[in-house]
């Protein structure tokens, strides 16, 4: 179970600890996958093609809910694009803590449509809809 930290968090501390988790979950990957390489405009590469890691915790509480709720990818349109122009793919992993829980690989041309601006998926709703490719 995940404490409630504080009911006071504001937009910055959330930003923070989202960057927290992002670079935390990619030295994780980057330790379970040794093929994964740099790359200038993704996270990485695999096998040549580029790579996107997006990571969430399980749940986050909102700062005015007293409830937990999913946590959710934050999906940007120029990297879906990059991705989805270079055959790349996503990995997506859910994080507990600070333990991966849950992974997801998939195609972005698989996923989503070219969009423009910014999508938020819930973990459950995408793990539930997609098969690793």
């Amino acid at each position: 179970m995940i404490r409630k930290e504080s009911t006071e968090i504001n937009f910055s501390e959330r930003s923070a600890r989202a960057l927290h988790n992002g670079k935390y979950c990619e030295e994780l990957i980057r330790e379970k996958v040794p093929e994964l390489q740099e790359s200038e405009n993704v996270d990485g590469e695999l096998f040549g093609s580029p790579l996107e890691i997006k990571s969430c915790q399980v749940q986050v509480f909102r700062s005015d809910k007293k409830t937990p709720r999913s946590g959710r990818f934050y999906l940007r349109d120029y990297q879906h694009d990059f991705l989805l122009e270079n055959r790349g793919r996503y990995i997506f992993a859910v994080l507990n803590g600070e333990q991966i829980v849950h992974t997801k690989m998939i195609l972005a041309s698989r996923l989503l449509p070219a969009f423009s601006g910014n999508k938020t998926l819930t973990w459950k709703t995408l793990f539930s809809q997609i098969v690793e490719a």
